[in-house]
């Protein structure tokens, strides 16, 4: 699942991950790309943000 799946165009998926995620305790969604943790944290969230469950 991508953040563009999720948030429906690129440019909202690229302002979402350039932006402090209240989600993922006010991180950077792209600086926690970097590592694999990281990733997987993302990738969760977006997860919860498709179903509704945050």
């Amino acid at each position: 699942m991508t953040a563009e799946q999720v948030l429906g165009n690129p440019e909202l998926a690229e302002a979402w991950l350039t932006k402090q995620a209240i989600g993922l305790n006010r991180r950077l969604p792209c600086m926690l790309l970097e590592t694999d943790q990281g990733y997987m944290e993302v990738a969760d969230f977006l997860v919860r943000l498709d179903y509704g469950v945050y």
